[in-house]
């Protein structure tokens, strides 16, 4: 095992927005220290050892890179599903040791997964035997290890945990459904006549309300309805990604404006669309993802300029500050999981070392 002492990098803050009050920068004037062991690098930041005061500011306390991985969702506080080499895998960080999260051979690859809110079921998918690229849906129960298949997913859909006992997902027929655990599929009613042939994407839901990206005049927008108003409305137009906070009242959604040069903007709105205000400006931005008490919201950004925000941050909505975790983090094609504590966030980028790529899943842990 090898141990090395590395410089803190310097990390450039922008402020942007109504809501952002001021930053912090856990990395600046720390100790870092990166432990190689094998699969996995450990970079441990000591703050303490530069003299820094307990401020309750979010401070970064380690982040562990786990080589040929992707990083999927947390199956309790220190348990991560990551897909090693199409098979999902049940990585513990405490112990560092992986076993498969199942044994049932009825898939043939297995790729995405989502735990439910409880970590007691694991929505997840997984090539046909027979046609590895007939993509299905299955159900786990963790405590039995039971496998409940649930049909056929689309490679276009995202899954969303609605409750601790149904899944949202979209389907190839520009339609919604909710997915119980027993495997039942129910058609959630809606109308869009502008869907047409297009998947409604990133679809979620909060209480009665169901919000996804749909399509306006050839360009995404983010749209909304309920049960007892099923007609679905344009509410932001311009959205690129968003994410739904955890009590439904506030949605945080990569904004941009088509056809121009200006950069995208990472804002705060409410449930009717009202904007809150602008967290961050950046050429690329990746998906926003609030802790799991809402509290915070967790993105990557990436600026042109010296003095531009670049890397990976989060954003305290109680405070209005914004704290760079790191630099070196800029996942833009997938957001950041955050552990059921809201202690831990997990994210996978693809590292380019000279004509070589390699997927990479950084864990960050704070303290």
């Amino acid at each position: 095992m090898k141990r090395h002492k590395l410089l803190p990098p310097v990390i450039g803050v922008m402020m942007a927005g109504a809501l952002l009050a001021g930053c912090g920068s856990p990395q600046n004037n720390a100790s870092r220290e990166v432990i190689d062991k094998p699969g996995k690098q450990i970079t441990v930041i000591d703050t303490a050892a530069e003299g820094r005061k307990n401020t309750g500011e979010i401070q970064v306390e380690q982040i562990e890179k786990l080589k040929d991985v992707y990083g999927r969702t947390w199956l309790s506080d220190h348990e991560a599903i990551v897909e090693r080499n199409n098979v999902l895998m049940i990585h513990d960080f405490a112990s560092n040791v992986e076993r498969k999260l199942t044994e049932n051979p009825a898939t043939a690859g297995q790729y995405l997964a989502a735990a439910s809110p409880d970590g007691e079921h694991v929505f997840f998918t997984g090539g046909n035997p027979k046609d590895k690229y007939d993509i299905g849906g299955y159900l786990l129960d963790a405590a039995s290890g039971t496998v409940t298949k649930t049909g056929a997913f689309s490679m276009l859909s995202d899954m969303f945990w609605t409750d601790e006992q149904h899944v949202l997902v979209s389907t190839d027929d520009s339609k919604l459904q909710l997915i119980d655990l027993q495997g039942k599929r129910t058609p959630v009613q809606f109308s869009d006549p502008e869907l047409s042939d297009n998947v409604p994407r990133m679809a979620s839901k909060a209480g009665d309300r169901y919000f996804y990206l749909g399509v306006h005049k050839g360009y995404t927008v983010l749209k909304s309805f309920t049960a007892s108003a099923p007609e679905a409305k344009t509410i932001q137009e311009g959205v690129v990604t968003f994410s739904l906070s955890p009590d439904g009242s506030a949605i945080a959604l990569e904004k941009r404006e088509w056809n121009t040069t200006k950069d995208a903007e990472l804002q705060l709105i409410d449930a009717s669309g009202k904007k809150l205000g602008t967290v961050a400006k950046g050429t690329l931005l990746g998906r926003p993802s609030w802790s799991p008490d809402g509290s915070k919201i967790a993105f990557s950004v990436y600026t042109e300029g010296e003095q531009g925000m670049k890397g990976m941050y989060v954003f305290d909505k109680a405070s209005g500050k914004t704290t760079p975790l790191s630099t070196e983090i800029q996942a833009y094609d997938s957001p950041a999981v955050w552990s059921p504590d809201g202690k831990s966030l997990m994210v996978y980028q693809t590292v380019y070392e000279g004509e070589k790529s390699n997927n990479v899943t950084y864990v960050v842990h704070l303290k």
